[in-house]
């Protein structure tokens, strides 16, 4: 008897950290308690399929794609997501593989927080609730990027620095803006210390007291400064210059 099979979606980005309850351990978790809880469980064969850190205003996701190649290949015959946000947030190509591609090859779809079972709407869309939830998680995702963009262009208009890590000698202060970083105020060695020819330099100039601009966020982050002093190469110096 061939086994009945089911695939969890499960779909994590980087803005979904906000909330506990869309981890992946926790989509995980009440995937599964559905899944046992059908009748189809008793002969069921349950694969996860997880996107981690990708986002859902497109289909360009390995683990999606690998979905889509299986129900096309026949091989999967239920799909189960949290919502229809975790499929995707682009309301015609999720109505599409909702409405079109699944029923063609007898893909039920399952999505728990909509109350939406494809079993029960045989030869209809669903109506406009579900098309409704469609653009809401649309629109939700476009709403959040021009949130983002302009959270960003307001902290450059006040002359925050934007990257994680700053150029070496510099720090984040406490408005984000950069300012000399005093752990890094060391002097390096100085050009006139290498000859002409670009050579490495001096043995007394090799090894300083100073970090090199390589090690530095290692050791700021670890706050353990290593037992021996880096090499300054000669092209190193002109650069941090």
């Amino acid at each position: 008897m061939q086994k009945y099979v089911i695939a969890l979606y499960i779909r994590f980005s980087i803005e979904d950290y906000k909330y506990d309850s869309l981890s992946i351990e926790n989509q995980s978790l009440v995937l599964h308690e559905y899944a046992a809880s059908m009748p189809e469980a008793l002969n069921a064969e349950i694969t996860e399929f997880i996107d981690n850190g990708y986002s859902g205003t497109n289909f360009e996701r390995p683990q999606v794609q690998k979905l889509i190649e299986l129900v096309r290949a026949n091989q999967i015959d239920c799909i189960i997501v949290k919502d229809f946000s975790r499929f995707g947030r682009n309301s015609i190509e999720t109505g599409y593989f909702i409405e079109r591609v699944f029923p063609l090859f007898h893909t039920r779809f399952i999505s728990i927080s909509d109350d939406f079972d494809s079993s029960k709407f045989k030869g209809d869309t669903g109506g406009m609730d579900v098309a409704f939830k469609y653009l809401i998680s649309e629109y939700y995702s476009r709403d959040m990027s021009i949130k983002t963009k302009s959270a960003k262009y307001a902290k450059m208009q006040r002359g925050e620095y934007q990257s994680k890590i700053c150029p070496y000698g510099y720090r984040k202060s406490a408005d984000g803006r950069m300012e000399p970083d005093p752990e890094a105020a060391t002097p390096p060695p100085s050009r006139g210390s290498c000859s002409a020819e670009a050579s490495p330099l001096p043995a007394s100039t090799k090894r300083r007291t100073a970090i090199t601009p390589t090690i530095f966020p290692a050791v700021m982050a670890s706050g353990v400064r290593p037992p021996f002093s880096a090499f300054w190469r000669t092209n190193a110096t002109p650069a941090c210059m």
